[in-house]
C-alpha cells in the first residue's frame, strides 16, 4: 500500500473522535435534520478537518483508504486477495464525494482497524 500507516490510523482516530461526538445524532434521512445538534453534525470542524485530509490525498491513496474500509466492513468481493480487483473498483468509485462518503460511516474506525487486522493477517 502506498498509504501510510500513520496517515491510515489519524483517519481512523479522527473518525473514532468525530463520531464518539455525535453517536445518537447521525440524521439518517435529509428529513431528519430539524435539531441544532444534527446540524451541527454536518458543520463540525473535525468533519471538515477530515474531508481536507481525505481531499488531499492523491486519487491511489483514496483508492486503497476506500479499499480498505471495505475490506474491513467485510463487503462482497472484498478480500485480501483479491486486493487488486478491490483497488480497481476503488479508483472507479473515488470521486468528489468520496470524503462524505466516508466519514457517514459511522462505524469507520472499526472498519479502518479491521481491515488493518486482515492486510497484517496477509503477510
Amino acid at each position: 500500500m502506498k498509504l501510510r500507516r500513520t496517515i491510515i490510523k489519524r483517519f481512523r482516530d479522527l473518525a473514532r473522535d468525530y463520531h464518539a461526538a455525535y453517536r445518537n445524532a447521525q440524521p439518517q434521512h435529509l428529513s431528519d435534520i430539524t435539531s441544532e445538534r444534527n446540524e451541527d453534525y454536518f458543520t463540525d470542524p473535525k468533519r471538515k478537518h477530515f474531508k481536507e485530509i481525505v481531499n488531499s490525498l492523491s486519487k491511489e491513496e483514496r483508492a486503497e483508504l476506500l479499499a480498505l474500509v471495505w475490506l474491513g466492513r467485510g463487503d462482497e468481493g472484498v478480500t485480501v486477495e483479491d486486493w487488486d480487483s478491490a483497488l480497481q473498483r476503488a479508483r472507479k468509485e473515488d470521486d468528489e464525494g468520496t470524503a462524505n462518503y466516508l466519514i457517514g460511516k459511522s462505524p469507520l474506525a472499526e472498519y479502518i482497524d479491521r481491515g488493518l487486522k486482515k492486510m497484517e493477517e496477509r503477510k
